[in-house]
């Protein structure tokens, strides 16, 4: 009974591991309930055969097939054999489930093997975002829990009975009341975010950056290192990776959702197999791109500039980062609070190198807004000039700057540079010229030009290892004829390369930017060390420089929503920004239902008559059962020899005895047996061993006689049992002892070693001091 109940629970924690897993990761909406029902039902179907003789094998076995049949059976026409493909893989858990307890047994420490893959499943749920249902972690738990228990069970020296099935099997119901405690305590409706922990990390991550950068006798990190989203040059790597590790936090005033993008360096020339800057001009680029873009909007839309543009401030706190450079969005001012600043090529960076607090001023832009679209699909002959008026109105805008240096004949000195530096048109190959020639047919706006390109890019497949260049890639043509047409796969850099690349051919200047793109966050936004990226930027004539995204995947409109009321301008044009960016990328978004295009109606579960249909197969299956067992069994006897008679009828015998609370003991003789047994039974019930004991162990051979008494023997053991059962022996003592049936008892009972029903009933007279 102990090695029953210790296989049983193994099996059925295993299994209901294994199968609440599976439903977990598979199949998410599966009744738990039903699932443990048919879990628990199949674990007694696997654990008893090896405890049952053969009848009761085939008894389970068939009362088991009927029932499947008969579920099969009632399954819709056409998902019969779909119905049993899918229930294979249960076959194959319980099988394996009984095969690993069985192994278990021989070597112990298997039992370490539940301990790593539950731990493993539930590690791998957590950190995956894998919803799984508090029954499945219960049950994973549990196996964990039982696991160890034996791994300490059986390293545990002790004194007296030291078997560990005896052990565990009376653990067992002390560790699922445990379980049941935490089946029935409350989940808080908002999980533990761990967020002490996850901030710890962080600052022990970037106090490991601090310490890094204190002992570097570099000045700076802008030399060499692609981990922090810039370098002194940007090389093709067949490999990006690293450690996430937070860089610095952002403060500002955007709803949670919104993209942000810092430029932290851009480049300018593209030598084969990667990208340098030589551009080192002064010049206050920064101021004249924002003049020159607001300039367009008022002249494009004057009574609606703040659809189209606003400004906003950016406070970031560096921390795991070291360089020069000021990280800044697109449009941002050169001004930089509580820090002096200098602009080099386009790119804004420090006087002096420090880790501070800073605070920098920029101007946003509505790029999912359709008349920002409008305004950029202009050609660059239809967008007037920046006039003295002009600049002076678009001056107003930008309150407290210092202005002394921006002129038009500086605007117009500026765009001719940018043409000069960021516009030399690369050589393609004829190959690549045909390709853009055939993707931009029929296009005429440069912009429309450029979002095309954009599209075409990010159809190609996303890599973190495209594997390193061939040696042939040496220059623009090279790069793009691998890029496009051999390798088709790469990460950020390489999609940029070809955006800027592809744009120069067109005659639309472009430049390759590094720095930090992420989502914004409600109040303050950690960013890490992965949000490193690098991403293209385009001049439009009139307009100034754009952000676009060619990678796969990364592509995200920013701006706010636009009320329909043309006469409003100002704060309350703007809506719920958090609500848009939800309704645009939101993560919830209903899942589509599974269509049937055959048009069956699914597979149906037995209801009804159909249940009826079951059990009406387990019952024939019953029926044709004991009358083909009990011709089976005359058969076999009958073919068997004398002595095989009366060993078979013995041991019948003994079964009845044991079914009566009379086992024979370990090591106790069957005379001993004999004598104990008849303190309850009377002598005479068991004359039948000491006549077994001497048929088999005499030198007399086996008669027929002897079987047929054997058989007597049996035949009134059983009635004996039976009246026990039903208590009739009991009505027969208070019937008259000249009775015929008495009569013919005793004599029975006179006959021979059979026994009698007088016998017992004197006996149970006696004891009772009858």
């Amino acid at each position: 009974m102990i090695g029953l109940l210790y296989d049983f629970v193994h099996v059925l924690v295993m299994a209901l591991a294994i199968v609440s897993a599976v439903c977990s990761f598979a199949f998410a909406d599966a009744d738990l309930p039903a699932v443990i029902a048919v879990t628990v039902l199949s674990c007694v179907i696997a654990v008893l055969p090896p405890k049952l003789r053969s009848r009761g094998r085939i008894l389970l076995a068939g009362m088991v097939l009927a029932v499947l049949f008969g579920m099969t059976l009632t399954r819709e026409a056409g998902t019969r054999m779909e119905f049993i493909r899918e229930h294979l893989s249960v076959l194959a858990v319980f099988l394996g489930c009984v095969l690993f307890n069985h192994a278990c047994r021989y070597i112990r420490n298997l039992r370490i093997i539940p301990v790593l893959a539950g731990t493993a499943v539930l590690l791998f749920s957590l950190f995956a975002s894998i919803p799984m249902k508090r029954p499945a972690v219960l049950a994973i738990l549990l196996w964990i829990v039982l696991s160890l228990c034996e791994l300490i069970q059986n390293r545990w020296r002790k004194e007296g009975d030291g078997e560990t099935e005896v052990h565990m099997v009376f653990s067992f119901p002390v560790i699922a009341v445990l379980f049941l405690i935490l089946s029935l305590m409350k989940i808080p409706a908002v999980p533990y975010d761990w967020k002490f922990a996850k901030d710890l990390l962080k600052e022990l991550r970037s106090g490991y950056e601090l310490v890094k950068e204190t002992l570097n006798l570099q000045n700076s990190w802008d030399e060499e290192d692609a981990e922090v989203g810039f370098s002194e040059d940007s090389r093709f790597f067949g490999r990006i990776g690293g450690s996430s590790y937070k860089v610095f936090e952002t403060v500002s005033n955007h709803s949670a959702g919104e993209e942000l993008r810092l430029m932290g360096k851009t480049f300018d020339t593209f030598e084969g197999r990667s990208w340098i800057k030589k551009d080192d001009s002064e010049e206050n680029s920064r101021m004249y791109d924002i003049l020159e873009t607001i300039s367009a909007i008022q002249t494009f839309d004057p009574d609606h500039v703040r659809d189209y543009i606003r400004s906003s401030t950016l406070q970031i706190a560096p921390e795991g980062l070291r360089t020069a450079h000021v990280f800044s969005p697109i449009k941002s001012i050169p001004e930089v609070v509580n820090e002096e600043t200098i602009q080099k090529g386009g790119d804004l960076l420090f006087s002096k190198q420090n880790r501070r607090r800073y605070a920098v001023g920029f101007y946003r832009l509505n790029r999912s807004y359709e008349g920002f679209e409008a305004l950029l699909n202009q050609n660059a002959e239809t967008i007037d000039p920046i006039s003295e008026e002009s600049l002076k109105n678009a001056e107003s805008m930008i309150s407290g700057e210092d202005l002394s240096d921006i002129s038009p004949a500086g605007l117009q000195a500026y765009r001719t540079r940018i043409h000069e530096v960021y516009g030399e048109k690369p050589a393609l190959s004829d190959r690549t010229e045909e390709l853009l020639e055939e993707e931009l047919a029929g296009i005429e706006s440069e912009y429309q030009k450029l979002l095309k390109i954009e599209s075409m890019l990010s159809r190609m497949n996303y890599t973190t290892s495209p594997g390193t260049l061939p040696e042939y890639v040496n220059s623009a043509e090279s790069f793009l004829d691998y890029f496009l047409f051999e390798s088709g796969e790469g990460y950020c850099t390489h999609f940029a390369s070809a955006f800027v690349l592809l744009s120069r051919y067109l005659g639309i200047p472009a430049r390759y930017v590094q720095g930090y793109c992420f989502v914004t966050e409600e109040g303050t936004t950690q960013v890490m060390s992965d949000k490193a990226h690098a991403w293209p930027q385009a001049y439009l004539e009139g307009i100034g420089w754009l952000d676009f995204e060619p990678s796969p995947g990364r592509k995200r409109a920013s701006g706010w929503a636009v009320r329909k009321d043309t006469e409003t301008d100002g704060e309350d044009s703007e809506e719920d920004m958090a609500a848009w960016y939800r309704e645009r990328y939101g993560t919830n978004a209903g899942k589509e239902e599974p269509v049937n295009p055959e048009g069956n109606e699914p597979s149906r579960k037995p209801e009804g008559s159909s249940l009826f249909a079951v059990l009406g197969l387990s019952v024939l299956f019953l029926v044709a059962f004991i009358p083909m067992d009990l011709l089976y069994r005359k058969i076999r006897y009958r073919r068997m020899s004398l002595k095989e008679k009366v060993r078979d009828r013995f041991e019948a015998c003994m079964r009845i005895l044991k079914r009566m609370g009379l086992k024979i003991r370990e090591g106790e003789t069957l005379s001993e047996f004999a004598r104990r047994a008849s303190q309850s039974l009377g002598a005479e019930v068991l004359t039948f061993i000491s006549a077994y004991e001497t048929m088999i162990y005499g030198e007399r051979p086996v008669t027929e006689e002897d079987a047929v008494k054997m058989e007597q023997a049996c035949s009134a053991l059983r009635k004996l049992f039976w009246q026990r059962l039903t208590r009739r022996g009991k009505r027969e003592e208070e019937e008259p002892s000249g009775t015929p049936g008495r009569q013919e008892s005793d004599s029975g009972g006179k006959s021979g070693y059979p026994g009698s029903e007088t016998a017992y009933n004197d006996h149970e007279t006696r004891r009772k001091g009858g």
